[in-house]
């Protein structure tokens, strides 16, 4: 079973890999994708790579030199790589405003019942444009997802261990697999 830890490397690299590691730790495999737009975060799948998904290719979305198109171009990329991602069994996503707005689309795509946990500065809020008609399950941040600290260490770790518990077990794979694809 692997889950996917999906997010901003380039600026929330030490969160997200904080949240993999303890995945790893409870025994799962865990695979980063880096959603940053500036093409410079470290993760198993690069945002170069994400950002390939994306009908008008990498520099539509990584070459526009605006923020908030580059925001919204990762997000179509995004939601368009996890359609054809079939390794993954589970998301877990952590950020702000931008953060949500990269991953949430994403895992809107993903069946239901695929464990999809979002930790963001905006859950307090009305969270209906983020999560659909989906099962998003979205934590609040409490503080901003910036920097591990006794607040955010325990609310990314709650997430990372929900996510956990959500998952089937590797001996359910064969059945997982069946009910994700059925019709």
């Amino acid at each position: 079973m692997i889950a996917a830890v999906a997010g901003t490397f380039d600026t929330k690299g030490t969160e997200l890999s904080y949240i993999a590691d303890l995945i790893r730790a409870a025994g799962l495999e865990a695979r980063t994708i880096d959603l940053g737009t500036t093409g410079t975060g470290q993760a198993d799948v690069s945002a170069r790579e994400v950002a390939a998904f994306h009908p008008g290719g990498v520099d539509a979305v990584l070459g526009t030199g605006d923020r908030g198109k580059a925001v919204s171009a990762m997000a179509t990329a995004f939601e368009l790589y996890a359609k054809q991602a079939d390794w993954i069994r589970g998301m877990v996503g952590a950020g702000g405003s931008g953060g949500t707005a990269l991953i949430a689309p994403a895992m809107r795509t993903l069946p239901v019942g695929c464990p999809k946990v979002l930790v963001s500065t905006v859950a307090s809020g009305n969270v209906a444009p983020y999560v659909g008609p989906s099962d998003i399950a979205m934590m609040y941040s409490v503080t901003d997802v910036q920097g591990l600290n006794r607040i955010s260490a325990r609310v990314l770790g709650n997430a990372a261990h929900a996510l956990v518990g959500m998952m089937p077990p590797a001996p359910a794979a064969s059945r997982w697999k069946s009910w994700s694809t059925a019709a």
